[in-house]
């Protein structure tokens, strides 16, 4: 494998104990508070409660940070390099929508010198509150082409982007109908043959096994799916990155 060649890589699981640190630093003192209960208690009932608490809580801890490094480090995923299988031509005109946290902009810059490059923050914080990427956002580097929007105005002229990246961030739209508004402007945007690349992970059995009830921040396949066909976006392809993300390919018309 091309990581082993490259060495072994901990950045990105790296962000999420930074950027997660609270859950992580209280699953530790479950994990804590559970076995020094195992180790005082007589009933065997509360013996197996406490048992069960401190194996899920270790599972749980171990599997997430192992499928980060999975994801994060090991799989191509920062790469782009899967990019290609998404379009046929090199885009013109590329627009990165993020929640503040821009994780692909480097990456297509370098891959895409040529193509004009626009990246949108969407986050609100009256609407989008989530710890971890207030933490990311106050972490990153401030980027002077990053432009603030809303979900619902880009403050870009119709059909003026070829390749529309949403990556990691769309879930981070916690209203169902604010969604559907973003879709639409999203794909208010895009040329005629255009495409929106979406990159998520799901509301599915595999993050519910290495995530626990963590999988529920995410939206399930068919919640994707809806809501760019409420927009009139057709999906074109889709793939698996790892067991945990997926990658939507949505366009105007199919190709």
């Amino acid at each position: 494998m091309s990581w082993i060649k490259q060495g072994l890589r901990f950045s990105g699981v790296a962000n999420i104990l930074k950027f997660n640190r609270p859950q992580y630093v209280a699953a530790l003192f479950v994990a804590l508070a559970a076995a020094f209960f195992l180790g005082m208690v007589e009933s065997r009932a509360w013996a197996l409660v406490a048992g069960l608490i401190l194996a899920g809580t270790v599972y749980l801890s171990i599997a997430s940070l192992l499928a980060s490094w999975w994801i994060y480090d090991l799989s191509g995923l920062y790469g782009f390099g899967w990019l290609e299988r998404c379009m046929t031509l090199t885009p013109s005109h590329i627009v990165r929508i993020h929640a503040g946290f821009d994780e692909a902009g480097a990456a297509l810059k370098s891959r895409f010198p040529e193509s004009k490059h626009d990246s949108l923050d969407f986050y609100d914080p009256l609407r989008h509150r989530e710890a971890s990427i207030e933490k990311a956002r106050l972490d990153r580097r401030k980027d002077p082409e990053c432009r603030p929007v809303s979900t619902d105005t880009f403050g870009l002229q119709d059909e003026s982007a070829d390749l529309i990246v949403l990556f990691l961030a769309a879930h981070e739209i916690r209203d169902a109908a604010e969604r559907r508004i973003f879709f639409a402007e999203v794909e208010r945007i895009l040329v005629k043959k255009g495409r929106v690349v979406l990159v998520e992970h799901l509301r599915d059995p595999a993050n519910m096994l290495v995530f626990g009830p963590g999988f529920l921040h995410f939206w399930s396949e068919n919640e994707w799916r809806t809501c760019a066909a409420s927009a009139g976006l057709q999906s074109s392809l889709s793939f698996r990155i790892t067991p945990f993300v997926k990658v939507f390919v949505f366009g105007k018309v199919k190709i």
